[in-house]
Order: C-alpha cells, then structure tokens, then sequence
C-alpha cells in the first residue's frame, strides 16, 4: 500500500481463514465473496486489465490463471520469495512484519484448565492442511500420542469443523489465530503437518516440529520450509517418506525430548 500510494481498498477473500489472517495485520475492511465470484472478478481483470479494472489478484503466477504450482519449475524459490517479488514486487530488504501478539491475555490459562492441560508439559498436534490430504493416516499420529503421555505430556489435536476430528488419546483444542502464539508458548510443543497455521504461529517461541511431504508439492519442504523461508532459525523440520516411517517416528520423539519410548506398531 506505501509502495503504491493506496489508501483507500477493499481486500477481496473466498474464505474465512483468510479473513481471519489478514484481520491479524490490522486489516479491516474485507469483503468474503463466492469462490464463483472471486473467478469471475478475476476472469474479468485478466480480459479488461489493470488499468482499466483496479484489482490486484493476491495470488502468485500460476495461480492467478493457469493454476499450476510455479515453483516445479523454479525449486530454489520459497513461498516467501514468490509472494515477494511476484505478487508485491518489493526489494530483497524489506522487513518482515509479524501479527500482534495480546501478552495480556488469560485466554489460554483458561482454556487449559478446561481441557485439563499441563502448561509447558503439551504437546499440540496439527495433523491436517486444508491443500492437501497426508498420506501419513492417523496411525502414527496415534502411536505419537500414546508415547508422549507414558512418558508424562499431555497431548492435544488442534482440529476445526466436523471432518477434523482429534487424534485417538488426545484432547480436542480448538483457539482463534489472534490466541495461536500465546497458546504454544503456554503448551511448550507443536508438531505440526505443513500448513497455512505454521506460517501464522512460526514467531512462537516453543519447540516446533514440522512435517513436510515428498510427494505432494503443496507440502514440499525446498518450498514451504520455515527456516529457509526465514520464519524461525529453530524449527526442527523432517520430510516423511512411508519407507521411513519407523525412524521417523523415532526421531520426532526425541526432538519433542522425549528418550525412552516403546512405539507398538
């Protein structure tokens, strides 16, 4: 917007986790439409052009019209990069700007009393990425989960809306983006599928452990890792191969600092 010398806009969205993210950066006027409606406004500006429509499509190359992932092409570019230089067109220097997080919240001392969590003893499990389904099942999710409480965690399933259902053995917690941070840092551990969440909580300062996929390009560690991307120099990240599953989970025990374990397949 400083780049461009706009003031006045509308931030057009199909979806309610995109209104949600973009409220976490102060943005306020936004207009959810139809998915039909957002391809028809798009359809629309790809015909008449910016100048005479004044739309800007906050969607990287590929998606904006050909709906391919452009970086099979360019594997050395990260997501971050794309939306960089491709959608916002701004200098390699510019500063990254992280949500607001609300320190003063008794939000999650609350929510963990009811779910009856330990603060800095839970794990929270994020299985699920709304791009994608994992080819990873819930078995090994499950399998996690009874380990860490043996060992004296507590383990919860971050899951939304009926289709997300929480791991075997865990607790069900559910929190708003603006309480996301807050909410880790009081659990002490995340472990998470790739997703659009990771990005959102990436400045938690709690040990953060994310999967990434081979086989899907929409969870592909070359372009969505965090740490290359910049969002946390901490973050442990493992890429999942069904062929390794068995050290895989090995090794995301020990990242969690859990030591001596049994994993019953």
């Amino acid at each position: 917007m400083e780049q461009e010398g706009i003031q006045d806009y509308v931030m057009v969205v199909t979806a309610e986790s995109c209104r949600k993210t973009a409220a976490l950066f102060g943005i306020s006027n936004i207009c959810k439409i139809s998915a039909n409606e957002m391809e028809i406004m798009l359809k629309a500006w790809e015909f008449f052009g910016t100048k005479n429509m004044q739309v800007k499509p906050m969607l990287y190359w590929g998606w904006r019209t050909k709906r391919y992932l452009y970086a099979d092409e360019y594997p050395q570019i990260t997501f971050n990069e794309m939306f960089l230089y491709n959608v916002f067109h701004l200098p390699s220097n510019t500063k990254k700007k992280r949500p607001v997080v609300n320190q003063k919240s008794h939000y999650v001392e609350d929510l963990f009393k009811k779910l009856e969590l330990k603060p800095y003893k839970t794990v929270i499990m994020a299985p699920y990425a709304g791009s994608f389904v994992s080819e990873m099942g819930m078995k090994i999710w499950e399998q996690l989960a009874a380990v860490l409480k043996q060992n004296g965690w507590t383990v919860a399933t971050n899951c939304f809306g009926n289709k997300e259902q929480p791991v075997p053995g865990t607790a069900s917690i559910c929190f708003p983006y603006e309480e996301a941070v807050n909410v880790l840092e009081y659990a002490g551990s995340f472990i998470a599928l790739r997703s659009g969440l990771c990005d959102i909580v990436s400045q938690a300062e709690c040990k953060m452990i994310i999967l990434y996929e081979s086989g899907f390009n929409a969870a592909r560690y070359e372009y969505f890792s965090l740490k290359k991307m910049g969002l946390n120099r901490d973050v442990i990240e493992f890429i999942y191969e069904k062929n390794k599953e068995e050290a895989l989970k090995e090794e995301l025990l020990k990242a969690i600092g859990c030591y001596e374990f049994n994993i019953c397949s």
